[in-house]
């Protein structure tokens, strides 16, 4: 028999990895949430520093420099006016379009951050209290949830920047007590899956307080479902923003957003789509790594749900 006061090594037992070396494996293994990690990452970079990067001021105007295509045109059609000068070239009134986008992703990021906090802390307070106090709480609740439900999102959105105007306090309080709904749905049933496992019995029964059993006990445990419905609404939010730019009642010229910028070259799709396409790909590629990043972080925190 082994003498028990030798090492783990030498009786050949390996040491179990700690939790965060378990978690770091999971993270960087996970393509998805490294490329859409990345992804937001450039995206933040190119936001914060957007005066260094831009190399030209987004509302500056030039009309004999207007509607010049981007750089690759110079190679594909061999378009004269294509220039390194403008990468992304410029739009109808001469604006430079690279640096409107790069100015851009701070205004997408900034409303789908603040009305995903909005909404997720309403959201968050609403269902984890429906589902911890139950009774008259939760039908109070689930009231507030049907109301809210049947009413059109984007009705709405339209009609309190129609009364209160575009501006980007409006849109981001507007969205952010308009899209708590699916914060509540989840939190409550999360809550109310956990509210009598043991830990919380215990808790409750050493006589902890009600605020303690939720910031303490609850909380931690429904943090991996709030992550992936924060990322999913953060979507939403940047993509109903767009949707009111676009339709000529978001945030106002000449303010950079990209909902704007397509609204702007509408009439111009058919025959300068780049004008469309340009910031309608950065949309793209921002709304697809906020969902990769929503979907890697549930992976990675809860991999025996992955389907």
């Amino acid at each position: 028999m082994a003498d028990p006061g030798f090492p783990p090594d030498t009786l050949g037992l390996v040491p179990m990895p700690s939790r965060r070396a378990v978690l770091s494996r999971r993270v960087f293994s996970h393509v998805g949430l490294l490329i859409g990690a990345g992804l937001i990452a450039v995206i933040v970079i190119m936001a914060i520093f957007a005066p260094v990067l831009a190399p030209y001021d987004p509302y500056a105007q030039d009309l004999s420099n207007r509607r010049i295509p981007p750089v690759w045109h110079a190679w594909i059609n061999d378009h004269h006016k294509a220039s390194w000068a403008h990468p992304f070239g410029t739009d109808r009134i001469g604006r430079d379009y690279l640096s409107r986008i790069i100015y851009g992703a701070r205004i997408s990021l900034l409303i789908g951050t603040l009305a995903m906090l909005i909404s997720g802390t309403l959201g968050t307070a609403l269902g984890v209290a429906a589902g911890y106090f139950g009774g008259r709480i939760d039908m109070f609740v689930n009231f507030l949830v049907t109301t809210r439900l049947s009413l059109p999102l984007i009705l709405v959105c339209l009609v309190i920047v129609t009364l209160f105007g575009g501006s980007i306090t409006t849109i981001i309080l507007a969205l952010g007590f308009l899209i708590w709904d699916r914060f509540a749905i989840v939190m409550r049933s999360v809550t109310l899956q956990i509210r009598n496992l043991d830990y919380v019995t215990v808790a409750r029964a050493n006589g902890c307080s009600s605020a303690y059993i939720i910031f303490r006990e609850i909380l931690p445990n429904v943090a991996n479902a709030l992550i992936v419905v924060a990322t999913i609404e953060m979507a939403v939010a940047i993509l109903l923003e767009a949707v009111l730019s676009f339709l000529g009642l978001g945030v106002k010229p000449p303010l950079p957003s990209w909902g704007l910028m397509i609204a702007e070259a509408k009439t111009d799709m058919f025959f300068d789509a780049w004008l469309i396409g340009i910031p309608g790909i950065a949309l793209f590629v921002l709304i697809l790594a906020i969902n990769l990043v929503g979907d890697g972080l549930r992976d990675v925190t809860a991999p025996e749900r992955r389907a």
